[in-house]
This record gives C-alpha cells, sequence and structure tokens, in this order.
C-alpha cells in the first residue's frame, strides 16, 4: 500500500525528528513589573559596563531635629510699695523724750545752762537735795581681838582670843547741803559734802568662834572666865574699829560723789568736783 507524503506530513516529521537534536524548550517571556521598570534608571551608552549593570538605590532623606518648646515665662506679680510711716514712730519717741526730759528738770528743780554762764548755786544745791542719804551696801568685816580679865600671878590667869566676822555700813546724809556748800571758780562746780557715818555692825555668831583660853587654876575653880556674851559685845565694837580702818566710809564718799556728778550732769552742770568736809 503506497503511502501519499502529501497526506502523511507528520510522519515524516516525526521521523526526521529521530535523527535531529530536540529544540531547546520554550520558556515564557517575563513581564517586568511596574514599579522596578520606574526604579530602575536606564544605562547611558557612555557609561561602563560595570556601571550598567549598578542596581539604582533611591536616597533616604535626612532626619530632622525637632528642638524642645519652652514654656512661656510666668510673669511675676506687680509688687505695690505701701507708703513707710516709720517717722511717726521716731516723731512719737521724741516728743515721749522730750516730755521725760522735761519732768525730770522740774523734778529735780534745775534749768539746764547755755555754755558760757555759770550755774546757779541755790540749783545745784537744791539737785545734790534731792538724793537724800546715800548709802553704801554692806561689807563684810574681819578681826580678831583677845580679852584679858586676869592677872599676871600663878593661877589667876583669864584671858580669851576671839575671832569675830560680820558686816558694817556707811552712808552720807546729803540733805543738808546748801548754796553754802556750792562754789563755781572757772567754769567748774565745786560741792562740799559731809562726811560718811558708820552703821550699826552686825555679827555673824555662827562664824564667830573662840580661837583660844588662857585660864589658871583659881580660875577655873571660881568659874570667873570671860563669858562668850561679853566676847560677842565687845565683838561688835571690835567691828565697827575694823570697818573704819578697811576704809568703809570713804567707799560710801565715793558712792555719793559720783551720784552727785551724776545728777548734775543730767542737767547740763560739768565738770564738778565733790569735797568732803570735816
Amino acid at each position: 500500500m503506497a503511502v501519499d507524503a502529501a497526506t502523511e506530513p507528520s510522519r515524516f516529521a516525526r521521523s526526521a525528528s529521530r535523527d535531529a537534536p530536540a529544540p531547546p524548550p520554550r520558556r515564557r517571556p517575563r513581564t517586568p513589573r511596574l514599579d522596578t521598570v520606574a526604579a530602575t534608571p536606564r544605562p547611558s551608552p557612555t557609561l561602563s559596563a560595570a556601571r550598567r549593570t549598578a542596581t539604582f538605590v533611591a536616597p533616604r532623606a535626612a532626619p530632622v531635629a525637632v528642638a524642645p518648646v519652652a514654656p512661656a515665662p510666668v510673669p511675676a506679680p506687680a509688687v505695690v510699695e505701701r507708703p513707710r510711716r516709720g517717722w511717726i514712730g521716731w516723731l512719737l519717741a521724741s516728743l515721749v523724750a522730750g516730755l521725760i526730759a522735761g519732768g525730770t528738770l522740774a523734778w529735780y528743780g534745775v534749768q539746764p545752762w547755755g555754755t558760757g554762764h555759770d550755774p546757779n548755786a541755790g540749783a545745784v544745791a537744791a539737785t545734790v537735795r534731792r538724793l537724800g542719804v546715800v548709802q553704801l551696801p554692806a561689807q563684810q568685816v574681819t578681826t580678831t581681838f583677845t580679852v584679858d580679865d586676869g592677872s599676871s600671878l600663878p593661877g589667876l590667869a583669864n584671858s580669851a582670843t576671839y575671832r569675830a566676822v560680820g558686816t558694817d555700813t556707811a552712808s552720807v546724809d546729803l540733805a543738808g547741803v546748801s548754796a553754802s556748800d556750792v562754789q563755781v571758780h572757772g567754769g567748774v562746780t565745786h560741792v562740799t559734802i559731809p562726811a560718811a557715818q558708820l552703821g550699826t555692825p552686825v555679827l555673824d555668831e555662827r562664824l564667830s568662834v573662840v580661837d583660844h583660853r588662857d585660864e589658871g587654876l583659881v580660875t577655873q575653880i571660881l568659874d570667873d572666865s570671860v563669858s562668850l556674851g561679853e566676847l560677842r559685845d565687845q565683838a561688835r565694837s571690835q567691828l565697827g574699829s575694823q570697818a573704819a580702818a578697811q576704809g568703809v566710809p570713804t567707799a560710801a564718799e565715793r558712792l555719793a560723789a559720783a551720784d552727785i556728778t551724776a545728777a548734775l550732769r543730767r542737767t547740763g552742770v560739768t565738770p564738778v568736783v565733790v569735797a568732803v568736809g570735816s
């Protein structure tokens, strides 16, 4: 049976394909994505082959630093100054001081004198008299004495030594100062005051003791020793003498002179010299 080649093309084709190599398989063409095509730059004909194959990378935007916003300052409240009235207090204090000074001068009966004028003797004496009696505080006095009522014959000795401790004072009476006791010479005021008088000594019996006794046999038998009462009476007299020797009256006169000088200075009389009369 004859085979027509025109009617059997596929057979010849299959027979011929057995001896020829098979064609490469067809690959589906890849369609580039739109975003890739848009982002990929076209190489310039003048660039090298290495630059043509480089991938384009879009630059990143640099971060922008944002400075912190400081809060708006709060305005301080307005200070309203009040009118000062301190001058009122000073004025009242000056008025009160003037009234006190005027009352003091009126009380002492002395008026302030101007510079270059001698003070009035009667006014000065009146100021001194108002001080009255100036008394010194009590001063401690200590003395030791011996009372001997015996005899030098054997057995008749009778003596005792006593240590007396006490206080005494002195005072100056200025109530008797008169205008005749005030003299002004060359702007200096001289005031004469009476001498100080001792007070009554006070014996401290707790601190006063008998230091020593000397009694003979006859004195002891007759019980005729010096008594403690006699020693204490003698001690008060001895304390007064010791106070005068210690300068207690002189201290009272100095105190009176200081009081007189201060009183006259407050009235404007200065300088002042105080003397003690006999």
